[in-house]
């Protein structure tokens, strides 16, 4: 790329169910399996924050081009 092009980015929010996401970290890179974001390679932005019920962590992702 070119000095000073823009590159787009998106922010996805995500869920995971369970402690399935207690390994995941703020330099982890998930592959997307199914959804709209199929075959994508998400960057997760920071920790993963479980939910109330402690069901499900969320975890915020950027699309785009990092890393």
């Amino acid at each position: 790329m070119q000095s000073g092009a823009e590159m787009a980015q998106a922010e996805i929010r995500i869920w995971v169910r369970g402690q399935s996401g207690r390994e995941i970290t703020a330099a982890s890179r998930l592959h997307v399996l199914s959804g709209p974001w199929r075959d994508r390679i998400l960057n997760v932005v920071g920790l993963p924050v479980p939910d109330a019920t402690g069901g499900r962590l969320e975890i915020l992702c950027r699309l785009g081009g990092e890393k």
